[in-house]
């Protein structure tokens, strides 16, 4: 294994909310919310309720919402296949410049929010492991030039 790869999996399992700046933190939070806004804007969208309807008729009975008025609860991958749609519904979610090719709202917020909410894990895991995951997710799409 690369080295380089490794020190990314070591940044990334060591990486604590007590360490990361303010700056950084709210930056995520802002990040979070555009996320979730996006995602709530694409819940009516005509293409996108047929995602949602098939995250509802096969992950029910889980712990983890689909984000829209009344979104139902789902189990962790149909609620993150269904958001990570509703994400890319309109083109809007976040991404990072210059351009690496990743749009970590989407890829990575979405799937860990469903496992949070499937574990009962708090804010402050997801933000982490938010933060953990963009800061590899970039460095690659940086070093891969996409």
């Amino acid at each position: 294994m690369a080295k380089e790869t490794v020190q990314l999996a070591e940044y990334a399992v060591a990486c604590r909310y007590e360490d990361i700046p303010a700056d950084v933190l709210d930056r995520a939070k802002q990040c979070i919310a555009d996320t979730i806004a996006t995602i709530i804007f694409g819940y009516d969208l005509p293409w996108s309720r047929i995602a949602v309807a098939f995250a509802e008729k096969n992950g029910a009975g889980g712990k983890s919402r689909i984000l829209g008025p009344g979104g139902a609860r789902v189990h962790a991958p149909s609620a993150a296949l269904a958001n990570g749609c509703l994400a890319h519904a309109f083109e809007m979610d976040n991404l990072t410049w210059p351009s690496t090719g990743v749009h970590p709202g989407a890829t990575l917020l979405v799937p860990g929010l469903a496992v949070a909410q499937e574990r009962g894990n708090g804010g402050r895991e997801l933000i982490t492991a938010f933060l953990a995951g963009a800061e590899v997710m970039i460095r690659v799409g940086r070093a891969t030039h996409h």
